[in-house]
């Protein structure tokens, strides 16, 4: 399998590729009457009353200066456009930063007095905690505890053997 899709692989580089490009696109021609000669691009001023030399879409001195001016000026708007768009964005993320800002700030100092809620209600309950345990411990040490188990103990084993001597009897 491998040795095929080598020789094809190969086949495909050393193999020339021939590519024809298209035929000429027919873009089609303004109509122009057969008494009009076909003079091309061409501005012809005009005065009032004048026929015009050629057909076509006549101009205005004041409408060719627009277009000039709207020509020339594209660029300028464009940039215009897109700093415009820019500063918004911009605007818009700093908004979103200030507000995510302001709530993590927020969570925060929450947060915080919450921990130190807990540490302080940790500190009150820990305090009163080793206070009963030194009262306790004061009272009852581990001695008396030994002591009060092995004399139960002494006392558990006497009754227990009396009970069973007075049994069998």
């Amino acid at each position: 399998m491998k040795k095929i899709i080598s020789i094809l692989l190969l086949s495909s580089f050393l193999i020339p590729q021939v590519c024809y490009a298209q035929q000429q696109l027919n873009i089609p021609i303004p109509d122009v009457p057969e008494a009009e000669k076909n003079l091309g691009e061409v501005i012809s001023p005009m005065k009032k009353l004048q026929k015009a030399p050629f057909t076509g879409v006549l101009l205005s001195p004041a409408a060719v200066a627009k277009i000039i001016v709207e020509l020339s000026t594209i660029s300028q708007r464009i940039d215009i456009e897109v700093k415009k768009a820019k500063d918004e964005q911009i605007a818009v993320c700093e908004k979103k930063i200030s507000d995510d800002q302001n709530k993590f700030v927020t969570d925060k100092r929450v947060l915080e007095a919450r921990l130190n809620s807990s540490i302080s209600d940790y500190n009150a309950v820990n305090s009163q905690y080793k206070k009963l345990k030194e009262e306790h411990e004061s009272e009852w040490d581990p001695q008396t505890w030994m002591g009060i188990g092995a004399a139960g103990g002494i006392v558990v084993t006497v009754l227990t053997a009396f009970a069973i001597t007075q049994a069998t009897k």
